[in-house]
């Protein structure tokens, strides 16, 4: 802004700088939070259905339908789905997979 010779120009650049900060703080720190957490809740997903898939290949029936204990996740076998729930600081996550 120097420039074109304005003598608020010193004015100009620091509004330009605040607002630029503003929009830092108010819109991209919120977005890339939300994107850090949908990438944290898929991770979670993926290994809880791992998990099931192993629980499913090493297991019987019997013992999948009393419920099997896999590292934080608790197998259990339904009518219709087989699910991994687990109970992690008081937050509770469940993944099923329908068969």
């Amino acid at each position: 802004m120097k420039n074109y010779k304005l003598k608020a120009s010193f004015f100009l650049d620091s509004m330009a700088a605040v607002m630029l900060v503003g929009l830092i703080c108010l819109v991209l720190i919120p977005i890339m939070n939300q994107m850090r957490m949908n990438f944290y809740i898929e991770v979670k997903s993926i290994d809880a259905s791992k998990t099931i898939l192993t629980a499913a290949s090493t297991n019987s029936k019997n013992e999948l339908k009393k419920g099997v204990k896999i590292g934080e996740y608790v197998i259990k076998l339904d009518d219709k789905q087989i699910c991994a729930i687990t109970n992690e600081n008081s937050s509770k996550f469940k993944e099923c997979i329908q068969y």
